[in-house]
């Protein structure tokens, strides 16, 4: 495909150009040869790489100017560039990859976007949104979701609310490639305003495979949390359940936090945490002490009941560069709320808490 049309014929790029170098096969790439009077653009797409610094390139070409449309010649276009005229790596030169960018559909219709297109290169006519979003995409997840269906092996589901509050379910696949590599796959994510009973989640579950040309019992596995409807829609589906590592280890660490004193520093810790985040003035306070500590100015971190490594976060970050005698300066001299003074007893058991779960918090991350 050439973006800048010229006659002369091709030799090195200038010297002081600084590409992007590309290091995987399969990329598409922005070629320049630079000729005595002018210069051209080449997009190709790297197919081999013999050594460090050399490409085997398969070139675009242009199939109608006036349309803008670009394929690939019928004869084999190939030829070895050197790296130093790789200008930058490209995304995919296909539409039909406007989404893996996750980019609105509206920016289509976008004039500055469509100028800015047109300024690289006059020819190509960009789809319209209509087009898009009733042709080109819905032709995309039909060939994507045939080639799914017919690697699937293994599927996860899980259920979850919106910031709206909406109630939501999602069905993910995980399998194996014939490269031996680990594939993740979102099959349907669908709004579910109906109660998530065992035997609701089973019609939504055989219905999303039913899209996918899939039936129960495909699977070698389905994973889900430990809650009753989950496991009762691994039995209605006629799946063998595997339960959430990740969610098993929330559980346990979550129960052993149970105790009374740890229950009280939490609950003093989430009392901070919220004055801090609600009230702007102690928000200032608390940054103008850091300030005068020579501390990096964070905010503090409040928990989440359904993470339990949120209230790992939380104290680590109350005892980060002692943030916690940043809160004691200011609550100290406030006789309202004296009582938000962290104890030394109080420093200990966070020190304790953080040594404790240390390993539980770098295995909840690798998962």
């Amino acid at each position: 495909m050439v973006l800048n049309d010229s006659q002369d014929s091709p030799s090195e790029a200038k010297d002081d150009e600084v590409p992007r170098k590309p290091d995987a096969i399969r990329y598409f790439i922005l070629v320049r040869f630079a000729g005595k009077h002018s210069v051209r653009n080449y997009v190709g797409q790297i197919i081999n790489k013999p050594d460090a610094l050399e490409y085997s390139v398969k070139y675009m070409r242009c199939h109608n100017a006036q349309k803008g449309v670009f394929v690939r010649p019928e004869q084999e276009d190939i030829s070895l560039v050197d790296a130093g005229i790789v200008i930058m790596t490209l995304p995919t030169p296909a539409i039909g990859h406007w989404d893996a960018g996750m980019v609105p559909i509206y920016t289509a219709d976008k004039e500055v976007f469509r100028d800015m297109l047109h300024l690289f290169d006059p020819r190509f006519d960009c789809p319209r949104r209509e087009q898009l979003s009733r042709t080109i995409i819905p032709s995309l997840y039909t060939k994507l979701r045939n080639q799914v269906g017919r690697d699937i092996q293994e599927a996860q589901c899980d259920g979850w609310s919106s910031i709206a509050k909406d109630s939501y379910m999602s069905l993910t696949a995980h399998y194996i490639d014939n490269d031996w590599n680990l594939v993740t796959r979102g099959l349907k994510t669908q709004y579910h305003p109906e109660a998530h009973t065992g035997e609701n989640l089973a019609d939504f579950y055989k219905e999303a495979l039913g899209e996918f040309g899939l039936k129960t019992g495909f699977a070698v596995t389905l994973t889900t949390d430990s809650t009753t409807n989950m496991v009762a829609l691994a039995r209605l589906a006629g799946f063998r359940r595997l339960p959430c590592i990740g969610h098993m280890l929330h559980n346990a660490v979550s129960k052993s936090l149970e105790t009374d004193k740890v229950r009280q520093l939490l609950a003093h810790c989430r009392k901070i945490v919220a004055l801090v985040h609600c009230s702007q003035p102690y928000r200032i306070k608390l940054r103008n002490v850091q300030k005068g500590l020579h501390m990096k100015e964070n905010q503090l971190i409040n928990d989440v009941v359904t993470r339990w490594e949120s209230k790992y976060k939380m104290l680590e970050r109350m005892l980060e560069r002692v943030n916690y005698q940043a809160t004691n300066q200011i609550f100290i001299k406030d006789k309202k709320y004296r009582s938000y003074v962290i104890t030394g007893s109080q420093v200990s058991l966070m020190e304790t808490l953080l040594k404790t779960l240390k390993g539980f918090q770098e295995l909840t991350d690798f998962l």
